[in-house]
């Protein structure tokens, strides 16, 4: 259970293509969609499951949920999406019971994971990242104004940011602003994946000297995964992050990635922690990433956890 897009973002990615992925494998499975469907049946579907598997964010959510289901004997798997204490203590709290009475916990990066060990002995390291199982096309207006505005340019630099979002001390999570400052100046054009149309808004109407010609937001759905086919460069420049499913998805193909050390990244991005150290060099991409078959992974956890 979960939600879907929209809104686009590394947590409903994650869920939507592993829901295509079950399909093709023929697993039988219900999905509670907690926006669309609602509390009472997601409370329903938990009575008469023998497993669950939560793909939630709000931490009293995921904490009465699995509360919900050890209470009504159903097997309950969490997936963490987001790096451990980035809420308040509260919100913190109650994550920590949720790991502690799951089933399963499954977190997203090396440093989560060891702070769930401490909660969960049975908690595991799995990555967020399932390729698309369709060909996904990137809008033809989107291609030819990327082809327009690079034309001239060294290289064309891309990230995202599904909301505008910010931390506990009210500091913007994504660092798009920042890095819209970074690039004045720069032979580079930064192309802005902004699904929900939230951040150009913001921007536009906080920081509207900010824009420039070699800034391109792209305020609508689009297909990111096939956005990265046109980059050279993805860099991922947050204050927090679970196991970014855009990293893994620039390094599958073969884009040069760039991010915050904020977390554990996985081998081949390149680290920072202030933006004025990235150096974009185009001989240093990085074209080995192999990525572990998730799904797979999945499916024979959800096996093993009915079996027992």
């Amino acid at each position: 259970m979960g939600t879907l897009p929209p809104p686009i973002g590394g947590v409903t990615i994650h869920t939507s293509r592993l829901l295509k992925h079950l399909a093709s494998l023929g697993v039988n499975f219900d999905f509670v969609d907690i926006k669309r469907d609602g509390v009472a049946i997601l409370f329903k579907k938990i009575l008469n499951s023998k497993i669950v598997h939560l793909h939630l964010s709000n931490p009293f959510f995921i904490f009465l949920m699995v509360t919900f289901s050890r209470l009504t004997m159903t097997r309950v798997i969490v997936t963490i999406h987001g790096n451990l204490g980035r809420f308040n203590k509260a919100y913190n709290l109650f994550m920590a019971l949720a790991i502690r009475l799951a089933t399963l916990p499954l977190l997203l990066n090396e440093s989560s994971y060891q702070i769930a060990l401490s909660l969960n002995k049975k908690s595991l390291l799995l990555s967020s990242f399932i390729p698309p199982l369709d060909d996904e096309e990137l809008d033809k207006d989107i291609a030819l104004e990327i082809n327009r505005l690079s034309l001239d340019l060294d290289s064309v630099v891309v990230t995202n940011a599904a909301a505008v979002s910010f931390d506990i001390n009210g500091n913007e999570i994504y660092g798009i602003t920042d890095l819209m400052r970074w690039v004045k100046g720069k032979n580079y054009l930064l192309v802005i994946s902004d699904p929900s149309g939230m951040y150009s808004k913001w921007v536009e109407g906080k920081f509207p000297e900010l824009f420039a010609k070699n800034i391109y937001f792209i305020s609508y759905q689009h297909s990111f995964y096939s956005l990265l086919q046109y980059a050279d460069y993805f860099i991922r420049n947050t204050l927090t992050d679970g196991d970014s499913a855009s990293i893994h998805e620039a390094l599958s193909s073969s884009v040069n990635v760039w991010a915050t050390n904020k977390v554990s990244r996985p081998k081949g991005v390149h680290l920072y922690s202030n933006l004025s150290e990235i150096k974009l060099k185009k001989d240093d991409m990085y074209r080995n990433y192999v990525y572990n078959d998730v799904v797979k992974a999945l499916t024979s956890l959800y096996s093993s956890i009915g079996n027992q």
